[in-house]
């Protein structure tokens, strides 16, 4: 199970509804059991091993609580990037891009960077079990 440091305060399965809501659709059993554990915060790995590349990887951000939660990332990207609805901002890289979760019907449960400048979805994973396996070290 992925262990993160200087996670804010705890949330419970309610905390969730939210961002579901926002989303359109259910996370994954994985997500909600890692953010009932660490609410966002610091792995000790520092990359990803994606499908086809690795990714440096910072940190993951929090539900609720903290300066930028899920929900308030949620509702930034979708009022600037129409295309972004149901895609859930759990994490970032060190240049400021965020790992995205789809919980859309065609690509549900793929894992992307949305880069910034560029403003477009690189494939990370096809799977967010994947995504957190890299991250555990297998």
């Amino acid at each position: 199970m992925l262990d993160l440091e200087e996670s804010e305060s705890g949330i419970d399965m309610g905390d969730f509804s939210q961002i579901e809501y926002l989303a359109g659709a259910k996370l994954p059993p994985l997500f909600k059991k890692i953010y009932l554990k660490n609410n966002g915060g610091f792995p000790e790995a520092t990359e990803v091993e994606g499908d086809q590349y690795v990714f440096s990887i910072n940190g993951f951000n929090p539900i609720k609580f903290g300066n930028l939660p899920i929900e308030k990332l949620m509702q930034e990207y979708a009022s600037q990037e129409r295309s972004l609805e149901g895609y859930i901002p759990f994490a970032y890289d060190d240049g400021g891009n965020s790992f995205m979760l789809s919980l859309n019907k065609e690509d549900a449960g793929m894992v992307y960077l949305w880069l910034q400048d560029e403003k477009r979805l690189e494939k990370v994973c096809s799977r967010f079990d994947d995504f957190i396996s890299s991250l555990c070290g297998g």
